[in-house]
């Protein structure tokens, strides 16, 4: 955790993923985030599993602790006079605003981007959505699957003669989220010289397009399509692990750390014919040798010879991973009711600015009271008679 933020205010608006995690980005650097969620409901990543037991009588999604921590937490129904009326009042305060509606949803409540300029005309507006804010895919429905398989991005992973695999679920909406965070700080940047806010229009087809443009290069600039399979995964005694030459590696050294002599010996499995017409020979010869030990010794065998290898991991050994232990990567999370959890930290660590403490996870609307009222200016009265009409 960081403070290198404090003072800049986000207006969250998100829902499940993407907005959130870009708002969180901004709250673990220290901002003042407030998350508008539905009254009653609230955010659905509220009922996500795994539902965690916080210390009372109630249940908390893991998912949702994590991407809201440290949030202030507010309800609000902006679809009713009064909660319009308030979220154009949160948009005032606001340096930036963060949401993930389907395109259009907001302008139909009289919250597009000349409203919203004309409440705050500093203001920037962030909207992550599938494909875009335009384009004739605008308006499609989508989830990470489908958007995966939109940017051809499972079409170069599995294995060459199966069908294409995604990659884990919703990592397409946290790599948007980051690229919503960058983006809205660029046009932060902007609005604090200039005093003019924009729109920062963030699709998830997109910025998982720009995240493997080597493999897109080699189609546009050459005209090859990538093609699917780890030649590089080669079967431990115990479970895969990835092994690779690297030309800084001599290939004796490569062969000698795989005990793999014959690689050595005869000189059509050498390079350059080990790269291509005898690559196959190639990997035989390693996955027969590779299953004489366990990932781990291979590992350690890699790393005394500096090959460059990775063990296939599964969740609990990086949750126990003693690399992630060291830098402090995992942090505590308090539940509402008392209770911890544990769940992964900022990825990035600062030289300067870092700061240690617990996040907290909000109840829904805890921060009605201050934000409404406090911040906001309204009286008791008030709140009372906008809960009672559904408001907040």
């Amino acid at each position: 955790m960081n403070d290198l933020l404090e003072g800049l205010r986000i207006l969250d608006l998100g829902r499940y993923t993407a907005g959130p995690y870009c708002a969180k980005l901004f709250v673990d650097a220290g901002a003042d985030v407030i998350h508008v969620e539905r009254p009653g409901a609230g955010d659905p990543a509220r009922a996500l599993p795994p539902l965690l037991d916080d210390g009372s009588a109630e249940t908390v999604s893991a998912v949702y602790a994590f991407l809201n921590a440290d949030k202030r937490s507010v309800t609000l129904d902006f679809t009713t006079p009064t909660g319009a009326e308030w979220l154009r009042e949160l948009v005032r305060w606001a340096d930036i605003v963060v949401e993930n509606f389907a395109p259009g949803t907001l302008e139909r409540h009289a919250f597009g981007l000349e409203e919203v300029l004309g409440v705050n005309p500093s203001v920037v507006w962030v909207s992550i959505t599938n494909f875009g804010g335009s384009g004739p895919s605008r308006d499609l429905r989508g989830s990470s699957l489908t958007l995966q398989a939109a940017a051809a991005l499972m079409d170069g992973n599995g294995d060459e003669d199966r069908e294409p695999l995604r990659y884990p679920r919703h990592i397409s909406e946290y790599w948007a989220g980051s690229n919503a965070a960058h983006a809205a700080l660029i046009a932060r940047r902007h609005a604090r010289l200039t005093g003019e806010g924009q729109h920062v229009d963030v699709s998830i087809q997109e910025s998982l397009v720009a995240s493997y443009f080597m493999h897109f290069a080699d189609y546009q600039y050459q005209g090859a399509l990538q093609a699917r399979g780890w030649l590089d995964l080669k079967p431990a005694s115990d479970g895969p692990i990835i092994v690779n030459w690297h030309t800084a590696v001599p290939w004796d050294v490569f062969a000698i750390a795989l005990e793999a002599e014959e690689l050595i010996l005869d000189p059509e499995l050498q390079p350059p014919l080990s790269m291509t017409a005898n690559a196959g020979r190639v990997a035989d010869v390693i996955s027969r040798s590779m299953r004489t030990r366990t990932r781990r010794e291979w590992f350690a065998r890699a790393k005394e010879h500096r090959v460059p290898a990775g063990m296939v991991q599964t969740l609990d050994e990086v949750a126990a991973c003693e690399h992630l232990e060291a830098r402090a990567h995992f942090g505590s999370l308090r539940l509402p009711g008392g209770a911890e959890g544990r769940a992964p930290g900022p990825p990035y660590a600062l030289s300067e600015g870092a700061t240690e403490r617990m996040r907290v996870v909000p109840r829904l609307g805890e921060h009605n009271a201050v934000v409404f009222g406090e911040l906001l200016g309204h009286s008791e009265g008030e709140l009372q008679a906008a809960a009672a009409a559904g408001a907040i």
